[in-house]
């Protein structure tokens, strides 16, 4: 299985370059309508609409574990899978570990992840790893975690800002969320 982690901006990218080539799970935050784009491109997709937090507050949606769940299942009948949330770094890469995880194991799941990219949701883990049943699932995050993503993303942003730069001179347009933020 192939697991792609995008940000709206490069989802929408990959999505227009490949169509119907993906499936895709898109993370959308609990105010953002479903966007239409996303079934014309896609092979299949489901949308999940949970804010990026980490504890509950008010007026904003956390995930699920029945969200995590469908996640999965869906998944499961994918070769190509597009995880993506708005930027690309939280929600994403920590259901796209997951789904990696219960697919092929700790070395697909920590394979997925980018210590200069992403950082992921604590509390998407949490409700996971009461679906994945399997100690290694934190366990193996933690190691990861404290081996290769010390500190925080903030001496990557340039980066990560000059690639959206990039994609947007290439013509790229942001079409899973085109509201400005």
């Amino acid at each position: 299985m192939e697991i792609r982690i995008e940000s709206y901006l490069s989802g929408s990218h990959l999505l227009e370059c490949e169509p119907e080539k993906w499936d895709a799970i898109v993370i959308l935050d609990s105010d953002i309508p479903e966007p239409e784009f996303v079934a014309e491109m896609t092979r299949s997709h489901l949308f999940l609409n949970f804010d990026d937090i980490e504890s509950p507050a008010w007026g904003k949606r956390i995930v699920s574990s029945q969200m995590v769940k469908s996640a999965l299942r869906f998944a499961k009948k994918s070769q190509h899978l597009l995880v993506c949330c708005r930027a690309g770094q939280s929600r994403s890469s920590a259901l796209a570990y997951t789904i990696a995880f219960e697919n092929g194991g700790a070395e697909l799941a920590l394979e997925v992840l980018n210590p200069e990219r992403h950082r992921p949701n604590e509390q998407v883990l949490e409700e996971a790893k009461q679906v994945c049943h399997n100690p290694g699932f934190i366990f193996n995050y933690r190691k990861w975690k404290d081996e290769k993503a010390r500190g925080s993303l903030s001496p990557y942003l340039h980066e990560i800002e000059n690639e959206a730069e990039l994609l947007i001179d290439a013509g790229a347009v942001n079409q899973i969320d085109p509201a400005p933020y």
